[in-house]
């Protein structure tokens, strides 16, 4: 196991929707804390929704994201946002950082 804190920034498909730009990072942990937390966003102009994306995106619970490399982790969509021009998910991760299966 690293010591490294996980970070990603780039395209990543969440519940089955490709998004071009997410921001993916393990939260600030105290040395010796076992629990790893990490959190993300992704946002969007509303005239180029991913095709698939819906406003109710992980309404149904926690989902799969995957990276491009194959690394997976699970998340809940905790908010979803439209200012009038762009859409805005807000990311929490549930278990580890996103990891080859």
């Amino acid at each position: 196991m690293t010591n490294a804190r996980f970070h990603y920034r780039g395209p990543a498909n969440i519940d089955g929707v490709d998004f071009p730009n997410v921001t993916l990072a393990e939260d600030f942990r105290e040395p010796g804390q076992e629990l790893r937390s990490w959190s993300g966003t992704t946002s969007f102009p509303g005239a180029a929704a991913p095709a698939g994306f819906s406003a109710n995106i992980g309404g149904d619970g926690a989902v799969t994201v995957r990276l491009p490399d194959g690394r997976e982790g699970r998340l809940l969509v905790t908010a979803t946002s439209f200012n009038g021009q762009t859409w805005t998910l807000d990311l929490a991760g549930t278990g580890t950082p996103p990891a080859l299966p």
